[in-house]
């Protein structure tokens, strides 16, 4: 990998396995030895499955970035998880100016195809899913998101909500 010229130094990591005692340990240790700092994680772990996501700012470090996500990358090792690193630099990322945060709870009965629907509904008027969580026990089905709908587009529909309204018919599902 050739050397990266950036502004920032700013690393995404995330990894996935099976989760064992110790991960974010093993993870974050690494960073602080390596002089990171995390500025963002979000990490879970679902019927014994693991995973993590981090930011990470190594913008006072003099240490190359190809050398740091080499660094990095050798967690994987060590903790048996599948593990990528990619830098990137904050003038990568478009930031919406106009926001509008909804917190969307949907409850029906589970089938193949409904998280599908779902999100689709969602990407066809320009609403971006930005956390989702979802519970299927037996027959029933859970899901809550997190969606930015700053750039909503609907036809003929005057908001999220009527929106859903739409969706509701359709996919056989509530909200709350």
């Amino acid at each position: 990998m050739a050397p990266l010229k950036m502004r920032n130094k700013r690393i995404m990591l995330s990894a996935v396995g099976i989760d064992t005692p110790g991960l974010v340990a093993k993870i974050t240790t690494k960073i602080f030895e390596l002089n990171g700092n995390i500025i963002d994680v979000e990490e879970t772990c679902r019927r014994g499955l693991f995973s993590i996501f981090l930011v990470i700012d190594f913008s006072a470090v003099t240490t190359p970035i190809d050398q740091l996500i080499k660094q990095l990358e050798a967690i994987e090792k060590k903790s048996g998880l599948k593990v990528i690193v990619k830098s990137y630099d904050d003038q990568d990322i478009v930031f919406l100016a106009a926001r509008s945060n909804h917190l969307v709870t949907i409850i029906g009965i589970d089938r193949p195809g409904i998280t599908a629907k779902i999100s689709t509904f969602f990407a066809d008027r320009g609403v971006n899913i930005e956390n989702v969580k979802m519970i299927a026990r037996g027959e029933l089905f859970s899901m809550e998101l997190l969606v930015d709908a700053g750039n909503l587009v609907v036809d003929g529909e005057s908001s999220l909500i009527a929106s859903l309204e739409c969706l509701k018919d359709d996919v056989g599902i509530y909200f709350v």
